[in-house]
């Protein structure tokens, strides 16, 4: 059992080249940068980027597996909790979407989208008074992008 070591400054170079990558929209090799930084890391920003890139393919089940052990190792961010609450949303687990917008929240109260997303969820389950509250206060911060029938809703 061999174990191979990685200079920091190739890892750094591989998360960076993976960066850039997914930046110009190059999904699939920064998949593969990310995945070359990953090996002997404990660098767990690299496992959300690597989720991110994922989402972007799509394969959502890889990118929640990415962002899982993000979160597992300590990784704490608007953006991974916003993307957990999304992929949760959209395979139907609404509790641990929910869960995951508010994390958000808690982290950055003036997360915006954190707010919308978080009224959708209420919305879906039924919960009419708390998804206008945080519709309101999304559109309060700036959020413009609200479909007719939530604008209705926040009248």
């Amino acid at each position: 059992n061999k174990t191979l070591l990685v200079s920091p400054n190739y890892f750094d170079a591989l998360k960076l080249k993976g960066v850039m990558e997914l930046y110009q929209k190059k999904y699939a090799l920064a998949i593969s940068s990310f995945k070359n930084a990953a090996i002997n890391s404990e660098d767990s920003e690299l496992y959300s980027l690597m989720g991110s890139a994922y989402e972007n393919v799509p394969n959502i089940d890889s990118a929640l597996i990415c962002y899982t052990i993000a979160e597992q190792k300590g990784y704490q961010h608007v953006l991974l909790y916003n993307n957990l609450g999304s992929i949760y949303y959209t395979k139907g687990n609404l509790s641990k979407s929910l869960l995951y917008f508010e994390k958000a929240l808690i982290l950055d109260p003036t997360f915006v989208e954190g707010y919308y997303h978080k009224g959708k969820v209420l919305s879906k389950l039924g919960f009419t008074a708390g998804a206008t509250e945080n519709w309101k206060k999304a559109k309060s911060l700036g959020y413009t992008n609200f479909t007719k029938e939530e604008l209705e809703a926040i009248k």
